[in-house]
């Protein structure tokens, strides 16, 4: 097929072995995608369209569950890739200064960019691993999971005798005053949406 104002340009050709190339971007109207039907079925399959992809940037922000202090941030970098209901995000957030300190009984990463699933069944199994952190109490390793229909990670933390339980990571374990500090955190989380 040609260009059919400039008569001169291919646009699309089909190829003697089923290739097909293409001159620019395959465009899906709206909620369709690439169809892979033809395929053999797990017994709980719910879909066999691609209808989505997406790559971008966020801007995480740390907050308490009450009031959300105010800090100096040095970056704030989220970055994500979204495949059909899929989305992987990767987190860096370096803090110079806690300005007021947050209050509450949690501590929050907000500002994903999508709203984990509601499915009470799995989506608070979408765990966030830090690889690197630094925090003001002696508490066990910081992890942490999307909160359930939100686009927050709640923050928790590994017994730091070596139990197994988990505690759940406060705004005192991030800053119990308002002073200088040097906070980091490097971390990545895969999770649903509906």
């Amino acid at each position: 097929a040609r260009d059919a104002e400039a008569h001169t340009t291919e646009v699309l050709s089909l190829k003697k072995d089923g290739e097909c190339h293409f001159a620019n971007n395959i465009v899906m109207a709206n909620t369709k995608g690439i169809d892979f039907s033809a395929s053999s079925n797990n017994s709980g399959m719910t879909s066999e369209l691609l209808d989505d992809y997406e790559e971008g940037t966020f801007q995480p922000v740390m907050e308490g569950s009450t009031n959300q202090g105010s800090f100096t941030y040095v970056a704030q970098v989220g970055r994500y890739t979204k495949i059909g209901r899929m989305v992987q995000i990767q987190v860096y957030i370096n803090i110079s200064a806690c300005l007021s300190v947050p209050s509450g009984s949690y501590m929050f990463i907000r500002g994903l960019p999508f709203t984990n699933s509601n499915d009470a069944g799995v989506s608070e199994g979408s765990t966030f691993s830090m690889n690197y952190w630094t925090l003001e109490s002696s508490v066990g390793t910081p992890t942490g999971f999307v909160f359930r229909n939100n686009s927050s990670v709640l923050l928790t933390h590994s017994d730091a005798s070596g139990g197994t339980s988990v505690g759940i990571l406060t705004p005192s374990d991030w800053a119990s005053s308002a002073v200088s500090m040097s906070r980091n955190i490097y971390g990545s989380a895969t999770y649903y949406v509906d």
